[in-house]
C-alpha cells in the first residue's frame, strides 16, 4: 500500500492522558485550576484558557475566551460560538458508546431559544439516564469587546454517577467552537469524534 493511502493515525492513540483537578475553595478559581494544553498532540489552536474544579456538590468550569463573541445558534451550533463539554463520571466504567455515566453538555455565551445550556447526550441502548432540564445548568456570562468569560456549574443532581465520596476519578473532554473557524479542543483533534472514543478521554483525578 502506498504511504499516501494509509489512514491518518493520531498520536493521541498512543498516550493515556491523565491530570489532576483541584477542589474549589471559597468559590474562587486559581492558577492551580487551569487545565493543561495538548496542542502539541492535537494541533489545535489555543484561544481559550479553561479552568476546572470540583466540590462535593458540583463540577465547576471557567472558559476565558480570547476572541470576541459573534454568533450562536441551535441546532446549527458548529462553526458558531459555543462550548461542548464531555464528562464520564466513572473513569473505570467506560464502554465503546455513551452510557448512563456519560454526559454531553452544550453551552452558549448568549441566550439561544431562551436558554444558555442544555444536555444533548446521545445514548445507545437502554443503559442511560434522563437528560437534565436546561434550567438545572448554571451559566454566567461576561461579554467584553474582544473576549468573553463563561462560568459553568454542573450540580451533582444532573451528573449521574458523580460522587466524590465514592469515586474520585472521571473522564472529560471539550470542544470550544468559534464563528466560521476551527474549534479549540482539549484532547481529541477536530477530525475525530470524541463521543466514539470514551476510553481515550483524559482521566481526571479529583484531589
Amino acid at each position: 500500500m502506498d504511504s499516501e493511502e494509509l489512514p491518518d493515525i493520531s498520536p493521541l492513540y498512543f498516550f493515556d492522558a491523565s491530570l489532576k483537578m483541584q477542589q474549589l475553595k471559597k468559590g474562587k478559581f486559581t492558577d492551580a485550576h487551569l487545565l493543561p494544553s495538548f496542542e502539541n498532540l492535537n494541533f489545535s489552536e489555543q484561544f481559550t484558557d479553561v479552568y476546572a474544579a470540583w466540590s462535593d456538590e458540583s463540577l465547576h468550569f471557567k472558559f476565558n475566551v480570547k476572541k470576541p463573541f459573534e454568533e450562536s445558534a441551535y441546532p446549527d451550533f458548529l462553526r458558531k460560538d459555543s462550548i461542548e463539554l464531555f464528562l464520564h463520571t466513572r473513569a473505570n466504567s467506560v464502554s465503546r458508546y455513551m452510557n448512563k455515566f456519560s454526559h454531553h453538555f452544550l453551552i452558549f455565551p448568549t441566550e439561544v431559544n431562551g436558554i444558555y445550556g442544555m444536555e444533548i447526550t446521545k445514548f445507545r441502548g437502554e443503559d442511560q439516564h434522563d437528560l437534565c432540564l436546561p434550567q438545572a445548568i448554571s451559566v454566567k456570562v461576561d461579554l467584553a469587546k474582544n473576549s468573553y468569560l463563561v462560568e459553568l456549574e454542573l450540580p451533582k443532581a444532573i451528573l449521574y454517577g458523580y460522587d466524590p465520596a465514592d469515586s474520585k476519578e472521571l473522564r472529560m473532554d471539550y470542544r470550544i467552537h468559534r464563528y466560521q473557524n476551527e474549534p479549540q479542543v482539549f484532547y481529541f483533534p477536530p477530525n475525530l469524534i470524541a463521543e466514539h472514543h470514551l476510553v481515550l478521554w483524559p482521566k481526571v483525578e479529583l484531589v
